[in-house]
């Protein structure tokens, strides 16, 4: 889903380049074939190099990045997901899901021993017990590779689930079926039995004198986005786009998505949100759009638990074994995405200048990771790069069509 182009990228300074490093840039880039975004910027938002910025290229798993910063914003990093076992006015029972990746199987057969002992206060013998899911066709999102979703990477996304509906390297195909299998055994382990009827979630909302019986917190959503970011998680980024835009149907949270990038300015030509983990080869993001929106959330009051949900490099995540013997260890964080001919990473860089803003999208490139550690070292070299003598000037003389507002700044 993406819509008309805005006028430019705000939050970035243009025309105050760093020249060594825009020479760098270009100079790295320049016999490798694919297609490469490279934008890097300083904490002030002025751009330090930038190479075809503005075209818009296939994100991978930055895409989460959207995801991610969507949900804090709007939930806050304490935000729990609840999973709750209601009792209806008309006797019957209902597990209400909410899409915690986090639901264990001891914790679903808990859910099925409460309702048998409750229903046993009613003289229910086999209590009846609904179960609310989505329909079949939105449990992945429609430009997911049927091929790939055999696998845990690209298991279905559901409003309950039992380890993010993952059974090692597999994907669980039929998620209201293994609840439903779950919740009978634990009621025959409990010494009764349960009727359990998967229903639509469309049409189940909670009627006046429903009681709750017992509810599961997810962990705080501090951890969901780290586990989103950190370890690239499809299933919990998909989750957070959803809950973030609060709607359960991907149309519609897409669509919220972009409403929630474009009040904040960080919206550019080409932008597309296809789905919340970028397993979509349909999203399209560029460089420039990526470091305007880490320059946002660096401003942002829960920067700290965002930035804190990146890999570090050599140290944690996607990056734990990459950069392990560079002087560029720990010294950044960043989320790492990868597909068939692609390899992106956008983040922060820690320098003795400050912080620098990078991203890297490649698209058919051919040495990808060597050449991101290259324009990351020779950024490290010249963060505190000034502008040259024939580019100097205030902010105040720099040409309108180019000069942005900061985020935060209205």
């Amino acid at each position: 889903m993406s819509y008309p182009p805005t006028a430019a990228q705000p939050g970035l300074i243009d025309g105050l380049r760093c020249a060594p490093l825009q020479r760098a840039v270009e100079a790295i880039l320049a016999t490798d074939p694919g297609r490469w975004g490279v934008t890097l910027v300083d904490g002030s938002g002025r751009l330090l190099a930038d190479h075809r910025g503005s075209d818009a290229l296939i994100p991978a798993s930055n895409q989460k990045l959207i995801s991610t910063a969507i949900a804090i914003d709007r939930l806050g990093p304490g935000h729990r997901l609840h999973t709750s076992l209601w009792r209806l006015p008309d006797g019957r029972y209902r597990l209400q899901g909410s899409g915690d990746p986090f639901l264990t199987q001891s914790q679903i057969q808990h859910f099925a021993m409460l309702a048998v002992r409750d229903g046993l206060r009613f003289g229910e013998m086999v209590p009846n017990l609904d179960l609310p899911e989505l329909p079949r066709g939105h449990w992945w999102p429609s430009g997911w590779p049927l091929d790939d979703r055999q696998w845990e990477y690209a298991a279905p996304v559901t409003l309950l689930s039992v380890a993010a509906n993952s059974e090692g390297d597999f994907a669980v195909q039929d998620p209201p079926a293994k609840i439903s299998r779950l919740l009978r055994q634990g009621a025959l382990a409990a010494g009764g039995a349960l009727d359990v009827t998967p229903v639509s979630a469309a049409r189940t909302r909670l009627s006046r004198g429903s009681r709750r019986i017992h509810a599961v917190a997810s962990p705080p959503l501090s951890q969901l986005i780290t586990r989103a970011n950190n370890r690239s998680h499809n299933v919990t980024a998909e989750v957070l786009l959803r809950i973030g835009g609060r709607s359960w149907d991907l149309r519609t949270a897409r669509r919220r998505a972009l409403v929630w990038l474009r009040r904040r300015g960080l919206w550019h030509r080409g932008l597309t949100v296809a789905d919340g983990s970028g397993l979509d080869r349909a999203n399209r993001a560029s460089s420039r759009f990526f470091t305007a929106l880490l320059l946002h959330m660096h401003r942002h009051p829960h920067s700290t638990t965002w930035f804190g949900s990146l890999a570090r490099a050599g140290q944690t995540g996607t990056l734990k074994y990459s950069y392990a013997e560079s002087p560029l260890k720990g010294r950044f964080v960043a989320k790492t995405g990868t597909l068939r001919g692609v390899r992106t990473m956008s983040g922060r860089l820690n320098t003795p200048g400050g912080p620098v803003f990078f991203s890297f999208l490649a698209n058919g490139a051919e040495n990808p990771s060597e050449l991101m550690e290259a324009l990351l070292t020779r950024a490290d070299s010249l963060a505190s790069c000034g502008p040259q003598p024939d580019q100097r000037r205030s902010d105040k003389s720099t040409p309108r069509s180019i000069r942005q507002r900061l985020p935060g700044r209205r």
